[in-house]
Order: C-alpha cells, then structure tokens, then sequence
C-alpha cells in the first residue's frame, strides 16, 4: 500500500486506505469474573475456528496490516494459541496478547521462548490483592505468569486501568511490577463493562495523582499510555496531533469478533456482517459516522480546547458509545479548570 493512496484516503474519508491494526477475538472462555470486564456474560464458551482465523490473517496480510491483538475471554485458553500466533508470525504481523495468566500451560510457555514478533500484557490493575481484587480476579494466577515469563526470559509488560479505586496505587504497582520484571506498564482507559456501566471513574483529582506519578517515572521510560486514551495523552504528550493520533477505531484499526462478524474495535459493540475486512473498511455505515467528527456540535467537548484534535475513545461512556458525537461527560477537562504542566513520557 502506498503512501500517497494513504494520504488521498485521509483527505478524502478521514482514514487510511486499508486498516493497519486488527483485534481478533478468538474465545469468550475464561476463568475469572472480573467486575470490569467488557464483555457480557454467556453461557456458551467458544472457540474460534483455525480456518476462519487463517482467513482473517491471510486477507490481513494482503490488505498491508502490520499487527493484531488476539483477545478473549482468554487468549491462552484457545487449544491453537501457539499455531495462530506463528501463523501471523509467518507474514510478518506482529501479535498482542493480553492475558490474565490463567490457562498459561508449561508447553505453551516452552514454545513462546521461541517466537520473536510478540507482544505480552499481562492483566494486573494493583500491587496487592486487595487492591486488585476490586476491578479483577485471578490476582495470583497474573503474578505466577509474570514470574514465570521473568524466568524464561519472555518480555512482558503490565496493562493497567487507570480507576478510582487504583490509581493511589499506582506508584506502588510500578515498583512491584519492576520487582516482577516486567518491561514497562501500559495505561488503559477506564471503558464500559458488560453492565453498560464504568465503573469507579477517575476524578479530576485522581488525574492529578496520575499525571505526577507519570511526570515522576517520564525519564525510565517504563510508562506506556494506550493510543485510544487520548484525554489522558492530550496533557501528558507534548508533541504534533495527527489524523493517526487518539482512538484508531476505523481509522488504522478493526476487529473481527467470535462470529466473524466486523467492529470498530471489540470495545465499540456494532457488530456488522460483511463479505471481507476490505467491504466492511470501504462500505460499513458505523465507520463513516466515527471519522467524520462533527466539531461544531461536540456535546460535552464543545468548548473544550482540544475539541479540534482529541480522539477520545467513545466506549469511555454509555452516552459516547451510543452517540459518537456526544462527548465524554466525566473527561478531566470538563471539570473545573486547573493548571497542569505539560510533560512528555
């Protein structure tokens, strides 16, 4: 794919000509019932199939994407894992997998040892159980597989969803998951559960403990903040906003769900049945409506100063997953306003 058909693309319809990224949900199995979980609970678990997964990568690769999440549920509970990450691996797509460590089985971890093009996130959202336990379960099962990926020498990092009821932990957790060898930490935005609901939201006074903590930790480079999070970035990142910039959905990023059907991302649920990624990319209705912003008519970010930039991620509220225009009503910046130094991680 060329970079002028990109840029022809961005003009034209706001996105690029093809999409770079994609999450694949691969199984709704899992062993935990986590408070926050994004996922509505199910009675059935499933599995998807290797062949459809092949197809997906097969028409991934020719459509020019470079990497792809593998989610659940579990990702290491699919009795494939190790096949479908070596599948992409073989086209030179770079794989994400973000697990709690439950189902981590010692043949799989002998086999991760060996693939290169990966990326590990385990599950941890405290430095203790307590804390942990109040967002997610499975606290000693996400240690063990640190543990045991720090004695196999398998990099990892620790995704963590900045809460309300965490985020006076974090400076703890840091030290804890250095102790555990993890390579870096990623920030997550707080986003919908199954209950259509966020639970325990930051407070503009919990922004403030964060973006100290990360000023604090900006020279170890060991803080990573995801790309969707962009209230988040937009004070802590100090450099050129881009149509690349903030929440990818549509834009550089899809998602393929268990019944093969296409999504913005896996946390935007509008599941839509089409013949191919490159149908769903040129043709899908919900894809339209989240890159074509309307700037004049922001809801709650009206009046705010990065109304003209920020790509905040719409399942971060019932009201922004359900109207793509509307603003985030419990974003830091739509409070009253504070003085915040500007600081680059």
């Amino acid at each position: 794919m060329s970079v002028k058909s990109d840029i022809i693309s961005i003009r034209e319809k706001n996105c690029l000509n093809n999409p770079r990224f994609m999450q694949i949900e691969i199984t709704n199995k899992c062993a935990l019932s986590c408070p926050q979980c994004y996922k509505i609970p199910v009675n059935m678990q499933k599995f998807m199939d290797l062949d459809d997964y092949k197809h997906h990568i097969d028409e991934a690769f020719l459509l020019g994407v470079k990497g792809v999440s593998l989610m659940g549920g579990e990702p290491f509970a699919h009795n494939n894992i190790i096949e479908m990450i070596r599948y992409a691996a073989e086209y030179d797509i770079e794989v994400t997998i973000f697990t709690s460590g439950c189902y981590l089985r010692e043949e799989v971890v002998s086999q991760l040892k060996n693939i290169k093009k990966i990326t590990l996130l385990i599950s941890l959202n405290g430095s203790s159980d307590e804390i942990n336990s109040k967002s997610r379960d499975g606290y000693n099962a996400s240690v063990n597989a640190a543990k045991v990926f720090e004695h196999n020498n398998i990099p990892f990092g620790i995704n963590w969803v900045a809460r309300h009821d965490n985020v006076l932990d974090f400076e703890d957790l840091i030290k804890f998951s250095k102790k555990l060898g993890a390579n870096f930490i990623n920030v997550v935005a707080n986003k919908l559960t199954g209950g259509i609901e966020i639970d325990s939201p930051l407070t503009r006074k919990d922004y403030e403990v964060l973006f100290d903590v990360i000023s604090r930790e900006k020279s170890s480079g060991f803080i990573t903040i995801q790309k969707c999070y962009d209230i988040l970035l937009s004070k802590v990142l100090n450099y050129p906003r881009t149509i690349l910039s903030g929440c990818q959905a549509g834009i550089s990023v899809c998602a393929v769900n268990l019944d093969n059907l296409y999504m913005p991302c896996l946390h935007l649920i509008y599941p839509e049945e089409f013949n191919s990624i490159k149908e769903y990319w040129e043709k899908s209705e919900v894809l339209k409506k989240l890159r074509n912003k309307d700037k004049k008519n922001a809801g709650y970010c009206v009046e705010c100063e990065y109304v003209e930039e920020c790509k905040y991620c719409r399942a971060m509220s019932i009201e922004s997953h359900k109207n793509f225009n509307s603003g985030i009503k419990n974003c830091c910046f739509n409070e009253e306003k504070v003085n915040y130094e500007i600081i680059k991680v």
